[in-house]
């Protein structure tokens, strides 16, 4: 993968500055570079004009991901085309040559694939990209992958009644895209880019069209621009190239053009601002104000060594500027909350470099400054030695870490890469490749280099957006004094750094002493415990080169949160602990220590334990080990991580006060548990009342003596991780027997509850949410049962309201069984819809529940949704989160983890049509559903 892809994460906005002669679309990036590809690759072209690229790949093993790239987008359309590009996309999972209309999601379901896992596509503004998953890589299933895909290419039926009945999936996608984000970047890219076509051709397109095109307007554009020569097929995966290779010849060999070739489009006239040009855009519901400035830049032109290398540069001295802005985000008075510098080339159009900052609208003028005076500080006095080691350390290790983990790289992530970079025009690299490439810059690099790669990224005149929820009367004028009043002010050098060291390395007077050991042999598992209590689960596998996950339980989470008397505690905790820091070091002080490792780490309030989770490897555990252990006894619980939670708080509350899906996340999972204030997420009031001494008097305790059991996953060796471990969390004080908080795990499920719910919004979107009560998750042959139950209900959900209905793009079904709260689970479904028919969808699941609880399912339903479920187990058996989370986690405390993975696969394969037909009985019933319709408020009324 091209170094620009990985390290680049800049704004989604682009202009064009210059033109150039672009290569032939049948040609391959490294046919006009001096870079070489990676060699695994096998590059080809048909006669036709279809190119092809083929990876072969173990991870994971006997599986194959292939992508069908399109070189057509939204930008292809005409006017009266506006949306067809993307509605094309749903069109090609409509019919096709050898592929009846109603077939191929059922025929993917029965092969062993999920419809939007394993089955899916995505259309741009210039590509159209469609992804397979395939279960395994037999000659039959890779040649049925490969003519889905040739069918997609050449052979579309297009059918009127088909075309007919998506419309609505097809609105009800665009009302669900439907954000503050996405009216704010609307917002932004017409005041960057007001003469550009990218601004009347968002994929989603227009209502009208998407209403009223007739087929020849859809046939139009698949027969001008789903040509061979703009067709590339990639496969990924455990299969043998050659054979592969024969395939893509027998499927896409006789594709031809179907229409004359049409000229590309025209992206339209972009004029960089001389001085600084305003643009304004006022959302009440947006939960933060935006400060975005930023500089129009000619695309650097085509991949190459010097346009690599003077790139990464650039991306070290961005990487310095977003440093100094997390570390003004992180301070007590901090007057932004986030802030970032980054830049983005797009269609092979234009370079755009954006600085962004967050903040309070009452706060915007000073944030304006801040942002104003971060980039002119950095373009006057550029940085520091101190700086630019720190960064270059970082990107050293993540390129030294690329490579070690290279072997390992799963295929769906390889196919996606290599599918970008040829869309780009970037030439694919391997990790190893890169390595070479930029190590000896590495070495090399000054900061008068670093600086004069940023100014060069920040030439010309300025474009300023303010956005959000600050209103302004005068916007123009506003904005512009208060800029004017910031270019005035006097900016000064950046001070040094001072060296931070990490003093945590003792604990305890010794290492720990292992009083238990055992090997769980069928599933290579050792199981430990030191003399202090700590418990160990360690796994070695082969799945993640170079990569150690981790994960520490440590005392009881939700199970002890005062929530009766300080509701919201949790929540808060989530927010602020981590950034809290060290009682040495603050968050800031921590990512300077950690320069250059491979170190990090992650802090959650589970229901059952507090839970740190980490990914390090073998050179760093030690260190990894340290810093878990620093936070057990040594937390910060600084006022600035207060300070920036309690914003956080406000943002979030805004988010959820303005939104119909934010009901699902407060309101409606607290009276689903009887008003129990543990869940939900809680009020703004209620968590801004929560004070670092509580969040302290909460945590320590647990943190300092509550049982703890970590668990480690991957590329390791057990006698290393134990030595490791004994001078560690084994040496830490005795800890605590776990209790078993039996009345704190008690939950009442409600009386059904029949309620619609008026959201304040301009959005014009409803959601349907019902459940019906179920048993927790500790049952495990009923709680495999109502996961199928569940694919099941999506699945007659799929086929009645979005294709028969055509109410709702994704409609999806779920089973939340407790392991924790005992008796207490739910399976629903979730459903978003224009407002007005938010009844008759509830009414139509209603009348799906009373169907299955009359007629049950059939043995083609049943081996539907139990296909993919195989699929994905016998596939995480090869990945190490599921080994890390599902069995290893809590595998001492809860022994039974370790018989649920031992019969996993032969639990759901042993599933009967009977059980399924049982447990509907028993527990669908229409008494017990409970139904919640979220309204905007004008639909409402």
């Amino acid at each position: 993968m091209p170094l620009l892809h990985k390290l680049f994460a800049g704004s989604l906005l682009a202009a064009s500055l210059s033109t150039f002669a672009l290569p032939a679309l049948t040609d391959f990036p490294q046919d006009h570079s001096d870079i070489k590809p990676d060699p695994a690759v096998t590059f080809g072209k048909l006669d036709n004009g279809i190119r092809y690229a083929i990876l072969p790949n173990s991870e994971p093993k006997g599986r194959a991901s292939l992508r069908l790239l399109v070189k057509a987008g939204s930008m292809n359309e005409t006017d009266d085309q506006q949306g067809l590009a993307h509605f094309l996309e749903h069109m090609a999972f409509k019919g096709s040559t050898h592929y009846a209309p109603g077939t191929l999601v059922n025929y993917f379901q029965r092969l062993g694939m999920g419809m939007g896992s394993d089955a899916n596509a995505n259309t741009g503004f210039e590509r159209t990209v469609y992804e397979l998953e395939l279960p395994d890589t037999k000659p039959e299933t890779m040649t049925e992958g490969l003519q889905v895909f040739a069918d997609f290419s050449g052979g579309l039926l297009l059918k009127p009644d088909q075309i007919e009945g998506e419309r609505g999936v097809i609105l009800s996608e665009k009302r669900a895209r439907d954000s503050v984000s996405y009216r704010a970047y609307i917002a932004e890219s017409k005041h960057l880019l007001p003469d550009s076509l990218l601004i009347k051709r968002m994929p989603i397109g227009q209502t009208d069209v998407i209403q009223k095109a007739q087929r020849e307007r859809f046939a139009d554009f698949y027969n001008t621009w789903y040509r061979p020569d703009r067709i590339t097929v990639v496969a990924v995966g455990d299969f043998n190239p050659k054979s592969t290779i024969a395939l893509i010849n027998k499927e896409f060999g006789g594709i031809k053009a179907r229409a004359p070739a049409r000229a590309d489009y025209e992206f339209g006239k972009v004029t960089p601002p001389s001085g600084v040009d305003i643009g304004y855009h006022y959302d009440a519901e947006a939960p933060t104000t935006n400060i975005s400035i930023e500089a129009l830049q000619p695309f650097p032109g085509l991949d190459k060594t010097q346009i690599r290398l003077n790139d990464v540069r650039m991306q070290l001295a961005l990487d310095i500027v977003s440093r100094r802005l997390d570390i003004l985000a992180h301070k007590d008075d901090a007057i932004i909350s986030a802030g970032y510098v980054g830049v983005n080339d797009l269609m092979t159009e234009t370079r755009v470099s954006s600085l962004e900052v967050t903040t309070k609208p009452e706060n915007w003028q000073a944030a304006l400054a801040l942002a104003e005076q971060q980039l002119r500080q950095a373009w006057q006095y550029g940085f520091t030695a101190d700086e630019l080691r720190v960064a270059v350390a970082n990107m050293r290790t993540s390129l030294q870490q690329a490579a070690d983990t290279a072997r390992t790289r799963r295929s769906p992530q390889l196919a996606g890469a290599l599918t970008d970079a040829l869309n780009d025009q970037n030439v694919f690299t391997s990790p190893q490749q890169d390595l070479a490439l930029l190590t000896p810059l590495l070495n090399s690099i000054t900061p008068e280099e670093a600086l004069t790669a940023f100014r060069g990224a920040w030439t010309g005149g300025r474009k300023l957006f303010v956005s959000g929820n600050v209103k302004l009367d005068d916007a123009q004028a506003q904005i512009n004094a208060a800029w004017k009043a910031s270019t005035a002010a006097a900016v000064i050098a950046p001070a040094k750094d001072a060296a931070v060291e990490f003093p945590y390395t003792q604990f305890g007077n010794a290492p720990g002493k292992i009083t238990a050991q055992k090997q769980v042999d069928d599933l290579a598992i050792t199981q430990l415990t030191f003399a202090n209590g700590v418990r160990v689960n360690i796994k070695k596998t082969p799945y993640e080169a170079n990569t150690i996950r981790i994960n520490a339980r440590v005392g009881g989470g939700l199970l002890t949160e005062p929530a009766q008397k300080q509701p919201g505690l949790a929540y808060v905790a989530d927010l602020a602990f981590r950034a809290g820091g060290l009682d040495k070091l603050s968050w800031d002080d921590l990512q300077t220590a950690m320069a250059g490792k491979q170190v990090g780490l992650e802090f959650g309030v589970g229901s059952d334990a507090l839970e740190f989770s980490a990914r390090t490897n073998t050179e760093n555990l030690k260190l990894q080990l340290q810093l878990i252990a620093a936070y057990l006894t040594h937390a910060g619980y600084r006022p600035e991580a207060l300070s920036a939670a309690r914003k956080a708080i406000a943002q979030n509350a805004i988010s959820l006060e303005h939104t119909p899906e934010g009901m699902l996340r407060s309101r409606i999972p607290r009276e689903l548990a009887s008003n129990d204030p543990r869940f939900g997420v809680p009020s703004r009031d209620e968590a801004s009342a929560r004070t670092l001494a509580e969040l302290k008097a909460w945590l320590d305790p647990q943190l300092q003596h509550g049982p703890l059991e970590i668990s480690l996953v991957g590329d390791l060796e057990t006698p290393q991780v134990i030595q490791a471990l004994s001078e560690t969390l084994g040496a830490l004080p005795a800890r605590d027997a776990k209790p078993d908080y039996a009345e704190a795990r008690k939950v009442k499920f409600p009386a059904p509850l029949t309620e619609t719910l008026k959201v304040s919004t301009q959005i014009d979107r409803g959601v349907v949410f019902m459940v019906w009560p179920t048993p927790d998750a500790l049952d495990v042959t009923v709680n495999r049962r109502f996961n199928l139950l569940s694919e099941i209900m999506r699945n007659r959900l799929w086929d009645t309201i979005r294709t028969q209905m055509g109410s709702s793009y994704s409609p999806t079904a779920f089973s939340q069984m407790s392991d924790t709260f005992t008796h207490y689970g739910m399976l629903g479904v979730m459903i978003t819809v224009e407002p007005g028919a938010a009844p008759k969808v509830a009414e139509a699941v209603k009348g799906i529940a009373a169907e299955l609880q009359k007629t049950g399912i059939s043995d083609d339903e049943l081996e539907r949704a139990r296909a993919p479920v195989l699929t994905d187990i016998r596939d995480s058996a090869q990945n190490n989160s599921y080994w890390l989370h599902v069995v290893l986690d809590g595998s001492q405390e809860r022994p039974q983890r370790l018989d649920w993975a031992r019969t996993r696969l032969s639990g759901y394969e042993h599933i009967s049509k009977a059980e399924i037909t049982a447990i509907i009985k028993q527990y669908l019933k229409p008494e017990d559903v409970s139904t919640f319709i979220v309204l905007p408020v004008a639909q409402a009324k």
